[in-house]
């Protein structure tokens, strides 16, 4: 018991020693490290870490040594442990024990031989125990793992930082000694700023003194006067920019002081900056010198430049301080030295020891100044330069406006408008080609030269425009028929560069053929009187249903005031039509006559004439269709007059509040409009025998389409109306009936008047065109026979009785017979060679309308875009222009069926008609988008290739004959029907070329966007076969032209 006692004891030390060790490393360790870490300065804090230490270490040896140095385990205490570890040992252990301890002779132990009895049976049991598994070795031998490894961690810290180890053991040891740790951050500015120009930016750079790593966060301390004078700090982080950290403070104005601190470096002192005045520019002179080429004078300016490209600056400038350098800088790579003077405030560039500058681009300058203390300044003043462009001259060519046909001994009138920024030098005209023997290109005809030889001084805002009017005397150059030129206008400056305008096509034709073009001319006459004449109709009849209910005791709807207003607005082309010289009729009678004497050719019938045209329309001018526009204006404002007195709850007024002014009004209105259409009908009528035939077949076609409208109404009409009783139906049904029936009665009145000129055309047109005579005889006398007009007027009154029914027999047999006898007009129109000799005249009329009405339907779309909504005014013109349309239509189709033999031109013209078609259908839905648009400008271009391929054949190619050389000879019939079966091959032949080259372009386009792709889209594939097929039908064409077998014939 004895051995195990004392290794019992040694257990203990060794045990009480490791965690001595262990608790006083750790907390050592742990210590040391927060005061690494955080780097305390306070001594109160420094006293606590040592304190904590002591605790430590004091309580780790209260428990770990308590039990060996304030107590001792005895023999029979550590006997009875024993026994209670091994049972068999029992009480017994501790009883021996205590036996040997006691003498033999103890009289006071008992009896001697039963303690030896005990002391021998205990030994005898002890013999038989292992006493050594009594005692747990791990907590001894895990304290020693753990002291080892807290020393192991203390020797490893001590050779990886041995001096803050011992930095670290002296402070918790001394607390209040003087060992700090040093500092990791030796913050330092790059340059010690002391001195700042007033207004100018603050900025600082902070660096490592040892390069070593800047710290996460860093600040700049200001200390200032504040406003009332007592010191203010604040502080601004600094921003790390790679191994920098800077700060900025802008527009300095005051003195300040400043340091810097970061991470654990406090210890930079506070630097005082001081304000100074920063040199400045006080005045600035700029000299402009621009180039010689320009013949102007140099140009000052204060500062800011605005100069030609070219142009060289000096400058002067005087400064607020004496200067010790100065630069001008232009931009970030160019500088340019500036001379100083003596005392070093007046600078200058551009003397002999600096020569100026030429600014090559638009941007800013300003001066780089530094005053002889070291002061930067003059970046606060900047001026704009802004460098221009000499720019290209334009010329436009006013006069002809497009391709232009003369007569070999022609005046051709020709204005051009030339305009340059600075000064034109000259102007002319250019001929680019022709195919005139004799005439060499290109050639220049000089219009204008400035005889100075000096650009002059013009404004330079506005720059020099000058408009040329030239007499081009085409005689001079000896043109024959068929010759073509092709001219433009050049306009050439000082630089020198040049600028041409769009070029113009002039070609040459034969007096009777330039007679012939005349048609044109006219037609467009008739076309715009013809417009005028259906215009002031249509208001007429407006204001004719207006009239008749303003004098019945009922009341005027809103709705028909609104009518009243777009009577107005529709009527307003009708002055322009018939008075505006530049784009009515009477402009366009001064343009034919203008170029009947510029190409020399005298026609004192054609003069007189349109002299009389133009006194008859004068006079309507100047006395009737003011009386109408005021008389309707004044109308229009009595009504809204009463319109604004009556109940706003009400949609009506009574007409009996206004005095009778607006019938008064209303009928100056219709007196004035009657005697206008009485006048256009007179003067249709006189004119008609220029185009008497096509303008009766179009006047029939426009009364069918009006006719099925009607129709259309009264079907629309019955399905509501029909068997109801008129005097109980309400008054807006009434007034729809009404205006129903007066329209079939105006249409009656117009058929009769048709009727009426055609009989009176006839015999001026039986010497001209007897077939034309014949067929128009028949017309008239087939519809007397058949009663159309007498019929309508029956319709008419079948639809004011509410006998709709009726009415719409009436109006299906008015248009079958109106149908049929169109029939045999465009029957004669089919049959009759003159067809081609007014072909390109139909054709260039049928295109013209309709440009008309691609402008409408532009204009219309224009105009809902801007409101978002249409006004009944644009409703009506909307399904005025769909009637037009549709009425183009029919003339194509009609056209097309007339030339049976051209197959090209039908083809073409089909074509045009499909377009039309597509046109017409969205303009009845309402639409006036693009679709209907690019339908419309397809077919303007159909008409306009086929007006080209009939324009006259230029040199080379086949001219028919003319009869008056006598060089066809044999009989005179045979001879015009051979020239008239060469002239329509030419323009057919004509006509395929060019939709050729437009298949070509096509198919090359094709060929671009998929000729490399190794499988086509649909899409792709689709237009090829279109382009094969139309490639088939141009060929077969071809050889039909050409009298040959059409391979199509053969093909599979």
């Amino acid at each position: 018991m004895v051995q195990l006692r004392r290794r019992l004891l040694r257990w203990l030390v060794v045990h009480g020693m490791c965690r001595t060790i262990v608790a006083v490393v750790a907390t050592v360790v742990v210590l040391g490290l927060v005061d690494y870490v955080f780097r305390f300065k306070d001594p109160g804090i420094r006293l606590m870490l040592s304190g904590t230490a002591l605790a430590v270490v004091a309580w780790t040896c209260y428990r770990c040594w308590r039990r060996v140095a304030m107590g001792r385990l005895g023999t029979v205490d550590l006997a009875r442990q024993v026994g209670r570890r091994f049972p068999q040992l029992g009480d017994d252990l501790p009883s021996a024990i205590e036996f040997l301890g006691q003498a033999e002779d103890d009289p006071t132990a008992g009896s001697a031989s039963l303690r030896r009895a005990v002391i021998a049976q205990t030994t005898a049991a002890a013999e038989k125990v292992d006493f050594d598994a009594l005692l747990d070795r791990r907590p001894p031998r895990r304290a020693i793992l753990a002291a080892a490894g807290a020393c192991l961690v203390a020797a490893i810290l001590l050779v990886l930082d041995t001096l803050s180890c011992q930095i670290a053991l002296a402070r918790l040891g001394d607390p209040l000694g003087n060992v700090i740790w040093p500092r990791k951050h030796h913050l330092q500015l790059v340059e010690r700023i002391d001195r700042v120009a007033r207004g100018q930016p603050f900025e600082i750079e902070v660096v490592d003194a040892y390069g070593g790593k800047l710290p996460s966060r860093a600040a700049v301390h200001y200390r200032f006067a504040g406003p009332d004078g007592k010191p203010v700090e604040e502080s601004h982080p600094l921003r790390a920019i790679g191994t920098t950290m800077v700060a900025r403070r802008d527009n300095v104005t005051q003195p300040f002081a400043y340091r810097v601190e970061g991470g654990d470096d406090h210890a930079m002192d506070w630097i005082d900056v001081e304000i100074v005045e920063p040199p400045a520019i006080a005045s600035l002179s700029a000299t402009i010198r621009l180039p010689s080429y320009t013949g102007r004078p140099a140009g000052q300016s204060d500062g800011p430049l605005d100069v030609l490209r070219g142009s060289r600056v000096e400058m002067r400038a005087v400064t607020t301080k004496p200067l010790r350098s100065a630069r001008l800088r232009l931009d970030a790579e160019t500088t340019i030295p500036c001379v100083l003077d003596k005392d070093g405030r007046r600078l200058s560039v551009g003397t002999a020891d600096s020569p100026g500058f030429v600014p090559e681009a638009s941007g800013s300058y300003h001066f780089e100044l530094v005053d002889r203390d070291g002061i930067a300044g003059g970046g606060e003043d900047r001026w704009d330069i802004h460098v221009s462009e000499d720019q290209t001259p334009r010329a436009t060519i006013e006069r002809p406006s497009d391709t232009v046909f003369v007569t070999p001994g022609a005046i051709l009138p020709v204005r051009v408008t030339a305009q340059d920024d600075l000064g034109l030098r000259r102007v002319g005209l250019v001929i680019e080609a022709t195919d005139a023997p004799g005439v060499s290109t290109p050639r220049t005809i000089w219009l204008h030269e400035n005889p100075r030889g000096m650009p002059p001084v013009v404004d330079a805002a506005e720059g020099q425009r000058r408009t040329v009017d030239h007499r081009w005397n085409l005689a001079e150059m000896g043109l024959a028929p068929g010759a073509r030129l092709t001219f433009h206008a050049m306009a050439e400056d000082y630089l020198p560069q040049s600028g041409k305008s769009e070029s113009r096509r002039v070609v040459v034709v034969r007096p009777e053929q330039w007679i012939d073009r005349l048609a044109g001319a006219r037609q467009a006459i008739l076309d715009d009187l013809g417009r005028a004449l259906q215009i002031e109709q249509e208001s007429r009849e407006q204001v004719g249903r207006l009239a008749e209910r303003s004098g019945r005791p009922r009341r005027l709807a809103t709705p028909e005031l609104a009518s009243l207003r777009a009577a107005e607005l529709s009527r307003r082309d009708v002055p322009r039509i018939l008075t505006d010289t530049a784009t009515g009729v009477p402009g366009r009678v001064h343009a034919m006559l203008d170029d009947m004497r510029n190409n020399r050719l005298d026609n004192p019938d054609v003069e007189q004439r349109m002299a009389d045209l133009l006194t008859r329309l004068d006079a309507l001018g100047q006395r009737i269709l003011p009386t109408i526009a005021r008389e309707m204006t004044a109308a229009i404002k009595t009504a809204e007059t009463g319109l604004d007195a009556s109940d706003d709850a009400g949609t009506t007024q009574d007409l009996s509040s206004v005095d009778g002014a607006f019938q008064s009004s209303l009928d100056r209105v219709g007196g004035g409009q009657d005697e206008v259409i009485a006048s256009l009908e007179q003067l249709l009528a006189g004119l008609s025998q220029w185009s008497d035939y096509r303008r009766f077949h179009r006047r029939w076609s426009e009364l069918i389409v009006r006719q099925q409208t009607l129709a259309e109404q009264t079907d629309a009409l019955s399905r509501d109306l029909l068997g109801k009783d008129p005097e109980s139906m309400p008054s807006d049904i009434v007034a729809r009936l009404r205006s129903a029936a007066e329209e079939q009665a105006e249409l009656a009145r117009r058929l009769s008047q048709l009727v009426q000129e055609m009989d009176e055309a006839r015999e001026a047109l039986a010497q001209r065109e007897p077939t034309a005579a014949e067929t128009i005889a028949d017309v008239a006398a087939r519809s007397r026979r058949l009663g159309i007009d007498a019929r309508m007027r029956s319709a008419g009154d079948a639809v004011a009785g509410n006998r709709l029914g009726q009415a719409r027999d009436l109006q299906s047999e008015i248009l079958a017979d109106l149908r049929e006898i169109f029939e045999r007009l465009s029957s004669r129109r089919r049959s009759d060679p003159a067809v081609w000799d007014e072909l390109a005249e139909t054709i260039e009329s049928l295109r013209q309308r309709q440009q008309q009405a691609a402008d409408a339907t532009r204009r219309l779309e224009d105009a809902l875009r801007s409101q978002g909504r249409r006004t009944g005014e644009q409703i009506d013109e909307l399904r005025q222009w769909t009637r037009r349309q549709q009425l183009l239509r029919e003339e194509t189709a009609d056209l097309s069926e007339a030339l049976k033999t051209a197959r090209v031109f039908r083809r073409v013209l089909d074509e045009a008609d499909r377009r039309m078609a597509v046109a017409a259908g969205w303009l009845a839905r309402g639409s006036t988008d693009r679709r209907p648009r690019e339908a419309q400008e397809a077919a303007l271009e159909q008409l306009a290739q086929a007006l080209d391929a009939l324009q006259p054949a230029p040199a080379g190619e086949p001219q028919e004959a003319d009869p008056a050389t006598g060089e066809t000879g044999g009989d005179d019939r045979a001879a015009g029907e051979a020239n008239q079966a060469q002239r329509e091959a030419v323009a057919q032949l004509r006509l395929l070329r060019s939709l050729q080259e437009g298949l070509f372009v096509r198919t090359q386009r094709w060929h671009d966007r998929f000729g490399e792709a190794t499988r086509l889209p649909d899409e792709a594939e689709q237009e090829y076969k279109e382009l094969g097929k139309e490639q088939g039908e141009l060929a077969d064409m071809l050889f039909e032209l050409l009298g040959g077998e059409s391979p199509s014939d053969d093909r599979p």
